[in-house]
């Protein structure tokens, strides 16, 4: 969830009618006591953390790209030290699906589960993952755009109620459409993409199938 969710959901549950910005929230949340999940990754730490020395290279990798700024659109998140939960979903989600390349697309897939969890704790709302979870196992975006069996197969499973479709109010595809709508018409597709196919990766969200 982004601080803005966190921001509107507190702000609706207010019983005094007080509101919130997303500012108050950021500065609240960085000044709470961090779980040992909530510190900065270090690499040398990594039995602590229970992650293999073999994750070691990847990781490390990742972990540069998100320093440099390269992960996301604000350049002002490569300056937070990625935290130990971050790290550990951006393992699970290379387990999980080795053939995604790009270290963005890793970013992002794993930040959806990691902001869940701090959803979860915060506002001590249910931890529902059972979207994210379909979204992996289906992997939709193998293929995409010029085979869409994948696709079509996770569409199909959504239409009929099998599995529940990605709910994108609670996770950074808010933030991806807010940062689409405020730039050049190239970027409009990636927003219609951001709502129609949350289920796609993030790379594949300008590409439409012929």
């Amino acid at each position: 969830m982004s601080y803005q969710a966190i921001a509107d959901a507190l702000s609706d549950e207010a019983k005094d009618g007080r509101r919130f910005d997303r500012a108050t929230i950021y500065r609240v949340c960085r000044a709470m006591p961090e779980s040992p999940l909530d510190e900065p990754f270090e690499w040398h730490r990594l039995e602590e953390y229970e992650l293999p020395w073999e994750a070691g290279a990847y990781l490390l990798e990742t972990w540069r790209i998100v320093m440099d700024g390269e992960i996301n659109q604000f350049k002002e998140r490569g300056q937070v030290l990625p935290t130990v939960r971050q790290v550990k979903w951006w393992w699970r989600i290379h387990q999980a699906a080795p053939e995604i390349g790009s270290k963005s697309d890793v970013w992002f897939l794993a930040q959806r589960f990691v902001n869940r969890e701090l959803t979860h704790q915060v506002l001590n709302k249910p931890l529902f993952l059972a979207d994210l979870e379909a979204n992996l196992a289906y992997k939709p975006w193998e293929g995409w755009p010029e085979n869409l069996e994948r696709f079509e197969a996770y569409m199909k499973a959504v239409s009929e109620g099998r599995i529940p479709q990605i709910q994108i109010d609670d996770v950074d595809d808010v933030e991806d459409i807010m940062w689409a709508t405020t730039r050049e018409d190239s970027f409009i597709v990636a927003t219609q993409s951001a709502i129609d196919w949350p289920c796609l990766l993030r790379s594949q969200r300008q590409v439409h199938p012929s």
